[in-house]
């Protein structure tokens, strides 16, 4: 009797440590392997309690897929924040296009007020002047546009990311419309560089041409003066810019090329070991989660 009470007390204490300690150990591999319900199916009792929403960037989430997540979603914040600081909207530029207006529409009015060009018949007077009040006129609505803008298309995302961050919106399928995003205008980016680069290289060759031009037509006074002059800026400026627009990226490029070569954070395993004694043996139950 005294045997079998103590093979008893033995039996007692094993299940008492050896079941706990596997329900323990098998639990979080059953959470995270447990299928999420399908939306719009009847949910059972046991899983209807809402999904704890993603952790904002700063938390430290135990779940692999979630890390993976978080790790995205604080490199995104970066990008965008760098996006909207580089690419915000700038007072600068709207004065400069507004003052090159101007420049380009008063040269057109002075060559058509001017009672002193002869002819006044001439076909290049006329034409000079369509020129200069077409190109003006452009230059002046870009300014304006530059300067009613109060935050640029980059600021506006920024700000949309945030608010989803805060709300806890940021799930999987958001993220990756916030890539998706920041892809498409990286490849607009590159793709009106290369036109502006084409672009300028035809604007240096047009350069060289007007100082070829002015050279050896029969020009004199102010009209080769200017000819000169403006193939002189444009040929340099437009060379120059060329070659920038071949050999740099874009800010969108850059900071979507950086997004995507850091590479995210690797999930930390989580090894248990517990020793388990019976009348006989000495065991250890071994787990791990990853």
């Amino acid at each position: 009797m005294l045997r079998k009470a103590k093979g008893a007390v033995w039996h007692q204490t094993l299940c008492a440590i050896f079941v706990p300690a596997v329900l323990f150990l098998a639990a979080p591999a059953v959470a995270q392997t447990a299928p999420l319900p399908t939306p719009g199916a009847p949910t059972p009792a046991l899983v209807a309690a809402p999904v704890a929403p993603p952790p904002p960037p700063g938390a430290t989430p135990t779940d692999p897929g979630m890390r993976d997540l978080l790790a995205r979603a604080t490199r995104m914040q970066s990008t965008l924040g760098r996006l909207a600081e580089k690419n915000g909207s700038s007072g600068a530029r709207g004065f400069l296009d507004l003052a090159l207006g101007a420049a380009y529409a008063g040269i057109g009015v002075a060559v058509a007020l001017d009672t002193r060009e002869k002819p006044r018949d001439s076909f290049g007077r006329g034409l000079a002047v369509i020129e200069s009040l077409a190109i003006g006129g452009t230059y002046v609505g870009k300014g304006i546009y530059g300067l009613s803008l109060s935050s640029s298309t980059e600021e506006h995302r920024y700000a949309r990311f945030l608010r989803d961050v805060r709300a806890h919106h940021m799930t999987e399928a958001r993220l990756a419309q916030y890539e998706g995003e920041v892809y498409i205008d990286a490849v607009h980016a590159r793709s009106s560089r290369r036109l502006e680069a084409w672009a300028n290289l035809g604007g240096a060759f047009a350069g060289a041409g007007l100082i070829a031009l002015a050279a050896a037509s029969d020009m004199t006074g102010a009209a080769k003066g200017i000819t000169y002059l403006e193939g002189a800026v444009v040929m340099p400026t437009c060379a120059i810019a060329s070659v920038i627009g071949f050999t740099s990226e874009s800010t969108n490029e850059k900071e979507w090329r950086r997004y995507r070569s850091q590479r995210p954070v690797a999930p930390v395993a989580r090894l248990t070991v517990l020793p388990v004694l019976t009348p006989d043996h000495a065991l250890l139950v071994v787990g791990s989660s990853f």
